[in-house]
């Protein structure tokens, strides 16, 4: 396989084709499609734009003989299409998942009897040319901070190249919880308990801390969850004080749990450029899609979800997903080397609720800027080199263009940037101001100021 950056994945891949309605643990439903763990269908995914595959608990392994397993069956279709590939080891999750507080202590009495089970669950599928990494328990809480530390420490010193997967939790699931009481009690601010999550949870075995936020709600005419952004540059920024990237995932699912009249919300390309700009712009070293395939365990059978492909294999969002896939490889082909910096945000009429509390600072770039809708703007540094995204952030559901007018400190003829990820020369008018118009989503960078 070609070692290219392994930048977008997505939770829940073409399953084995069985739907299941579940209720009280218990399955009281299936439909069967057909099994979609094809060479076609992982062709499919990789053409939308993704380098890695998530295998699902579905299709899990649980060691069983592999060279006849279904684990090596669907590596093989991974490494036919140039996919890097986490595996489901149920067996390696379980570790994660029946610890309460600690692996070593609870479930092995000493750091050689873990390594010596991971090795054995490890033995046979890590040497396949498409393994990448492992997963284990989703969204953490606070109290198994010695699980997640216990179980990437295992790994690093059993195969130090394997990838442990996790998605730790968003602010909303720490602020008023368990964390915001562990940390400041009740009447704490929820951002410094989220910082003290991080700060608990990020480990440098590990590599990154990850987390989801989800800024659309799910169903039809709702407004857009507060604090998306500014809490993503206060992840930018704890992680850069721990020295680890953050990776973000963010939307491409809707349901109609909450409206209940059937209206899942229906996003579209400019939603997904939108979520993948504020990303990039602040630094994000991998981006993940919640989800690609419907849930293929749920609460009805019938249950009217959006997501990138539907239960039968059709498509639903493919073409918006791929559109923005692509802006992002063309993108972070340019910026891959820039760490967040700061902000500075103009605010204008008909806000974003989105920039609620975000820190924002003069970047020293414009002397005046005026536009129809907010603007975000983010410093990336490297080393002594600076680069600029500047986002339309009027949430795109509005579909408002943002036309823009920008007076430079240094004023000059000509600019570098990235318009939709692809390097153009931009020319000043003859008063040297800087004159264009954002679409819903769309973002430019400036690479040389």
């Amino acid at each position: 396989m070609s070692k290219k950056y392994n930048l977008i994945s997505a939770f829940t891949p073409p399953p084995n084709g069985w739907v299941r309605a579940r209720k009280d643990g218990k399955v009281y439903a299936e439909k069967f499609y057909e099994d979609f763990r094809t060479f076609e269908r992982y062709q499919e995914y990789k053409e939308c734009g993704f380098t890695e595959i998530m295998f699902a608990g579905e299709t899990k392994y649980t060691g069983e003989p592999f060279e006849t397993s279904e684990l090596k069956m669907m590596l093989d279709l991974a490494e036919a299409n140039d996919l890097y590939a986490i595996v489901f080891d149920a067996r390696i999750l379980k570790l994660t998942v029946d610890a309460q507080t600690s692996i070593i202590g609870e479930l092995f009495d000493t750091e050689d009897e873990l390594d010596d089970y991971l090795r054995m669950c490890l033995k046979d599928y890590s040497q396949h040319p498409a393994f990448y990494g492992v997963a284990i328990i989703d969204e953490p809480f606070i109290g198994r901070e010695k699980v997640v530390k216990d179980i990437a420490k295992a790994m690093k010193r059993v195969s130090p190249t394997t990838f442990v997967h996790t998605c730790f939790n968003p602010l909303s699931c720490v602020e008023g919880g368990p964390v915001q009481e562990t940390a400041l009690g009740k009447d704490g601010d929820g951002y410094e308990a989220y910082g003290y999550y991080i700060d608990h949870m990020a480990c440098p075995e590990l590599g990154y801390f990850g987390y989801d936020d989800y800024p659309f709600k799910w169903w039809e005419g709702a407004p857009m969850v507060p604090k998306y952004i500014t809490t993503q540059q206060f992840v930018a920024k704890r992680c850069r004080q721990h020295g680890l990237p953050f990776h973000m995932t963010i939307q491409s699912y809707a349901n109609d749990t909450v409206d209940r009249k059937g209206r899942p919300r229906m996003l579209e390309e400019a939603h997904f450029n939108w979520l993948a700009n504020i990303a990039l712009g602040f630094g994000a070293k991998k981006i993940y899609y919640y989800t690609y395939w419907r849930f293929t365990t749920r609460g009805a059978l019938e249950q009217k979800d959006i997501a990138i492909m539907d239960d039968d294999g059709s498509k639903i969002l493919y073409d918006d997903v791929k559109n923005t896939n692509a802006l992002i490889t063309r993108t972070f082909e340019n910026i891959r080397e820039y760490e967040y910096e700061a902000s500075q945000f103009f605010d204008a009429p008909n806000g974003n609720p989105a920039t609620e509390g975000l820190v924002s600072e003069d970047l020293g770039i414009f002397t005046k800027c005026s536009s129809d809708a907010p603007l975000l703007l983010n410093k990336l540094t490297n080393g002594d080199h600076s680069i600029y995204m500047l986002l339309n952030a009027r949430d795109p559901s509005d579909k408002v263009l943002n036309c823009v007018h920008l007076s430079f400190k240094k004023p000059r003829k000509e600019f570098e940037v990235l318009v939709n990820g692809r390097r153009l020369k931009a020319l000043s008018d003859e008063a040297d101001k800087l004159l264009f118009a954002l679409a819903p989503g769309e973002a430019v960078w400036f690479l040389d100021l």
